[in-house]
């Protein structure tokens, strides 16, 4: 989760490949260690 929110932050991934990281979560349910992480790299 770590280095695919750093991809994202950092602007190194397409518009569609972020939507589609976020349905994907989605569908699957967000964990809190992965909302903890999200969370860390976006400080």
């Amino acid at each position: 989760m770590h280095d695919v929110m750093n991809s994202i932050m950092t602007g190194q991934t397409t518009d569609a490949q972020i939507g589609a990281f976020l349905v994907g979560l989605s569908m699957k349910g967000e964990t809190i260690e992965e909302i903890t992480a999200s969370a860390k790299v976006m400080r």
